[in-house]
């Protein structure tokens, strides 16, 4: 994606709302300097581990508005100096237990606008154990979606 040269100082990054459904696992190679990354308002459904695992000075992502449904575990590997996480807005309904191991920096970690029923505090454990447990703020509000029921005489 990135395979320009003279690239290794550039610090963020910005591919919201760009209708994109994968990237690359060697996207951002060369580019470990990106402190930030935002690709909010995409069709990805996954978080994508493979291509952010090689950015060791990121530290704020935003995922937000993607169709993501599931927060896998293990799928922020790599990203030991992440500082704010946000996934608002997703479809999310569940979350993997290991879901936010290595996130070792966390200080803010955006949820809300999901569809979560079920958050227990050994899905937050590996945050609570990173160095310092540097946690300041977890966003959780969820938006009351009405159904409508339509029918009737």
């Amino acid at each position: 994606m990135f395979t320009l040269r003279n690239l290794e100082n550039l610090q963020e990054v910005s591919l919201s709302r760009c209708a994109v459904s994968a990237i690359d696992r060697f996207a951002f190679r060369g580019l470990s300097g990106l402190d930030r990354v935002d690709l909010s308002s995409n069709a990805l459904e996954a978080v994508p581990t493979a291509p952010l695992s090689g950015l060791p000075l990121l530290r704020e992502l935003s995922l937000s508005g993607n169709p993501i449904r599931e927060l896998y575990g293990h799928g922020f590997v790599g990203l030991a100096g992440l500082v704010r996480l946000e996934l608002r807005d997703c479809l999310i309904e569940s979350v993997a237990s290991e879901a936010f191991s290595g996130l070792d920096s966390l200080e803010w970690l955006r949820l809300d606008g999901n569809f979560l029923s079920h958050l227990s505090p050994a899905h937050l454990k590996p945050l609570a154990a990173g160095a310092g447990a540097r946690l300041h703020g977890i966003d959780l509000q969820q938006e009351r979606r009405k159904s409508k029921v339509e029918g009737g005489s």
